[in-house]
Order: C-alpha cells, then sequence, then structure tokens
C-alpha cells in the first residue's frame, strides 16, 4: 500500500493573531509616584500645555526651639527657601506601514504597535528615573536637550560625570554618602572614598585530584 504524500503547498499552517509579547515588568517606582509634594517621586505637568523651564520652590521644615511664655515678635524664625530650575525634553517614538502590509499581516500591527509603544513609554520612565537618581544634580540646562534621542534627565549622568563632578558632590554632600561599613573612609576625593571600601577575602580552596 501506497500512502498519498501531501503536497507542501496543500498543508495546513496557522498563524495565532494574539500576538506574543516580551515579557516587560511593571515599574517598582509606580507606588512612590503622585502629585503630591509629600510623594517620594512627583509627577509635575506644568508644562503639559505650554513653557520651557520650571522654577521649584523648596523650603526646609522650621528647626528652632520656639518660644514659650514670651514674646513672639522679634522672635520669628526664618525660613530657609531655595529653587530648583527643571528642563523638559522630548521622549517620542514610533512604528511604520502601509496598508498593503498590514492587510497581507496575520495580526493587526496597528493595535500591536499601539501596546509596543505603551510599553516603550513605560521603559522610558523607569529607565529615566534610575539615571535621575544617579545623576548629579545641576542649576544649568542638562546637555544633549532636544539633540537625538534627547535628554530628559536634569543634571549630569553619573557615566558621563568627570571626576571633578564627582569630587565636588562628594565634597558638597558628606552627610548624604557612607563608603562602606565606617564613616572614616569618607574622603573629598570620590575615587579615594571608594578605594577606602573593604573588599571581604577572597578564599581560595585547591582540591588536589589523587594520581
Amino acid at each position: 500500500m501506497a500512502l498519498s504524500p501531501n503536497h507542501p503547498n496543500n498543508e495546513v499552517i496557522k498563524f495565532r493573531q494574539d500576538v506574543a509579547y516580551d515579557f516587560l515588568r511593571s515599574s517598582r517606582f509606580d507606588p512612590y509616584m503622585g502629585d503630591d509634594s509629600t510623594s517620594v517621586i512627583v509627577r509635575m505637568s506644568d508644562l503639559e500645555a505650554d513653557g520651557k523651564e520650571i522654577r521649584v520652590p523648596l523650603v526646609t521644615q522650621l528647626s528652632g526651639d520656639g518660644v514659650g511664655a514670651g514674646t513672639l515678635r522679634g522672635n520669628e524664625e526664618q525660613i530657609d527657601s531655595y529653587g530648583m530650575p527643571l528642563w523638559a525634553d522630548w521622549a517620542r517614538n514610533a512604528v511604520a506601514n502601509n496598508r498593503a502590509q498590514n492587510k497581507e499581516s496575520s495580526f493587526s500591527v496597528r493595535s500591536t504597535a499601539r501596546s509596543l509603544l505603551r510599553g516603550w513609554s513605560k521603559r522610558i520612565v523607569r529607565d529615566d528615573l534610575v539615571d535621575a537618581l544617579l545623576s548629579i544634580p545641576t542649576s544649568a540646562m542638562q546637555a544633549g536637550r532636544f539633540g537625538n534621542p534627547g535628554n530628559r534627565v536634569n543634571g549630569i549622568k553619573w557615566s558621563a560625570a568627570t571626576a571633578g563632578n564627582k569630587n565636588a558632590w562628594v565634597t558638597a554632600n558628606p552627610d548624604r554618602v557612607v563608603f562602606g561599613s565606617a564613616l572614616s573612609n569618607y574622603s573629598t576625593t570620590f575615587a579615594t572614598a571608594v578605594g577606602n571600601v573593604e573588599r571581604p577575602a577572597t578564599r581560595c580552596r585547591r582540591q588536589w585530584a589523587a594520581s
């Protein structure tokens, strides 16, 4: 008995319309983001309609002892205030296709691209937040703004910071950094402070094979 073979052009091929996406983990920064000034990460939409720059006023808490039964007039406490300028930049991306390609595709390119662009925007926000947390704040406009691909991180990115930038930041923030487990590791020279961190001794175990 001879089996009738299938011609390759007659074999059934099925294409799923449900697209499988790469895994994109939700940003763990989301619970800490909010519009209120007390949020760990504050969202600002002042430039959504127009504008180039935001000047954010910063004030510190009152730290004086206050006045008991005495006279308040003349014993007022001064408010310490600071200002931080912020510049916005664009984050844009797109996917292109034409009607012919869309008709011949087994899945909807338009709806798939929409989902992919949403995922891209979430990843950009996450990555920019990490870069911002690692950046050195400055009162100057960030480098690369309005360039390609642009720069939405205000300040100097740590990856682009010079030795002088790092030394200046460490010198200005001795109360914000601890190198290793000892306060004595601190140095106004960043490279020296990093070198003062104790490294655990590496133990090597040599095994001898019986001959």
